[in-house]
């Protein structure tokens, strides 16, 4: 649903500050999902890098000393 879309829901509907708010937390939601599905693939790789003696600190990578 488009901005402009909410905008004209927002002076026809009765509902539609309840709309409007429901459709800005599924673009929130949806938006921090593949925030999350990308760190876990981060988080996959680095757990598997692990096994070749690599240390994870936070994003960075460690090289063993």
């Amino acid at each position: 649903m488009s901005d402009i879309d909410l905008l004209k829901l927002r002076k026809s509907h009765p509902d539609a500050d309840c709309i409007v708010q429901n459709s800005i937390l599924q673009k929130t939601l949806e938006h921090d999902r593949a925030l999350v599905d990308r760190f876990v693939d981060l988080k996959t790789a680095t757990d598997r890098s692990n096994q070749s003696g690599d240390t994870w600190v936070g994003l960075n990578w460690r090289k063993p000393d």
